[in-house]
C-alpha cells in the first residue's frame, strides 16, 4: 500500500468523511441533509454519499439518526430536559418521529427510559 492511503481511500478522501462526522457533532439541532453536507466539504452529492458509506459502512443520514439517538440517550438520562426538549436539543424536527425511532431502538419510550434511568 502506498503512503497516505488505507482501505483504498485517499487521505482527501478521510478528511471529507472526518470533517461531516465534526460537522454533525458540531451542529446536531440544525438540519443536516447530504445535499448540503457534500458542498460544505467541497464534493458532489453522489461522491459523497458513495464515500461515506464506503468509509463508515452507513449512509450519511443513518450517522445522523445515530450520533442524534445517541445524544438524545445522554439528555434522557440527565433527566433535566423534557421529552420534548431532548427531542428538539438532538435535532429531531418532529417529536412523534423522535418517538417512533426511540421506541425502535430502545423498546421503550422516551419517557418510560428517562424514569427508569433517574431512579
Amino acid at each position: 500500500m502506498r503512503p497516505g492511503r488505507k482501505s483504498g481511500l485517499r487521505s482527501s478522501e478521510h478528511r471529507a468523511v472526518a470533517q461531516a462526522k465534526d460537522y454533525v457533532l458540531a451542529h446536531l439541532s440544525e438540519s443536516l441533509t447530504t445535499k448540503q453536507m457534500a458542498a460544505r466539504v467541497g464534493v458532489d452529492r453522489s461522491y459523497f454519499s458513495r464515500l461515506f458509506k464506503r468509509t463508515t459502512g452507513m449512509t450519511f443520514r443513518s450517522y445522523v439518526r445515530l450520533v442524534r439517538m445517541g445524544h438524545a440517550t445522554t439528555l434522557l438520562r440527565d433527566g433535566r430536559l423534557s421529552v420534548k426538549q431532548v427531542a428538539h436539543e438532538a435535532g429531531f424536527k418532529s417529536v412523534s418521529h423522535f418517538h417512533h425511532l426511540f421506541v425502535a431502538q430502545a423498546g421503550q419510550t422516551p419517557l418510560d427510559y428517562q424514569v427508569t434511568r433517574r431512579q
